[in-house]
């Protein structure tokens, strides 16, 4: 079901002007699937979904990366490794410190990571929250993301 799923997000934002994760939800429920927010939330993430400007309509939609746009596992583990300075956990609630102004790209990199005990990201300057479904799976998350950051 999530691939078919997937695979139809992918097909609408190739094909369609969609702006808000609502009109995702829209979209895909127009094509008989059944889906929350919060769900189109977490496709839109793992299909590493991107913002690019609109032509015609303003503002920004949704497009899926290229090739070029996405990391292959080496990339990714290489800029972890550069831009993390530490983790540290408290409850659910990892927290990464990174290089000012890396906490976007790092908090990209880290969703790119299948991780199904992981609910959320926010990214401000120089830290990541990443938000876990209970503080027993943050300890889990978190020893995930020391192994990629090998540090």
């Amino acid at each position: 079901m999530k691939k078919r799923r997937q695979a139809k997000l992918r097909q609408l934002v190739e094909s369609q002007c969609l702006i808000t994760q609502a009109e995702l939800v829209a979209a895909l429920r127009q094509d008989g699937l059944t889906v929350t927010q919060a769900t189109v939330s977490r496709d839109a993430w793992e299909l590493e979904l991107q913002k690019v400007p609109t032509t015609n309509v303003g503002g920004r939609r949704y497009a899926v990366p290229t090739a070029e746009q996405r990391f292959d596992p080496q990339t990714r583990q290489r800029l972890l490794t550069d831009f993390i300075r530490s983790f540290d956990v408290s409850e659910a609630v990892i927290v990464c410190k990174v290089l000012p102004g890396a906490a976007k790209l790092v908090a990209r990199l880290l969703a790119g990571v299948p991780c199904p005990d992981v609910t959320g990201f926010l990214a401000g300057q120089d830290t990541v929250f990443v938000t876990v479904r209970s503080p027993e799976t943050a300890v889990r998350v978190l020893a995930a993301f020391h192994r990629l950051w090998r540090r």
